[in-house]
């Protein structure tokens, strides 16, 4: 399930989504490749403050961050600015690109059914 969601950051960052840049040449757009795509889907649980892992995953939690917010343009990025978990920006970005794109997707439908009229 996780390479499902992982794998629609390569969907959503392509020339189709004016949303969303296009992954540098030296990132494939996918977070599997660098081990982290369990923040993105919260099974990675985030340790109480006072548990010696929770600097380790802060730092990890902020790097995944920092990969989806560059992943976007700024004027997209800035509604994410305010999350302090992956996750919540994955969940975020999910319902309202996956949504959006599936909007466009059943109006070229209906304008094609349209047209036959």
């Amino acid at each position: 399930m996780a390479n499902e969601v992982v794998s629609s950051v390569s969907e959503t960052s392509s020339p189709s989504n004016p949303n969303l840049v296009q992954p540098s040449s030296g990132n494939s757009g996918t977070f599997d490749n660098i081990g982290k795509e369990d923040y993105l889907t919260g099974e990675v649980p985030i340790p109480e403050k006072t548990d010696l892992n929770y600097k380790n995953w802060k730092a990890e939690n902020h790097q995944i961050m920092s990969c989806l917010m560059n992943s976007m343009n700024v004027d997209i990025g800035e509604n994410f600015l305010l999350y302090e978990i992956t996750q919540e920006i994955w969940e975020a970005m999910k319902e309202t690109y996956i949504s959006f794109r599936n909007t466009l997707e059943i109006f070229a439908v209906e304008t094609i059914l349209h047209d036959f009229r």
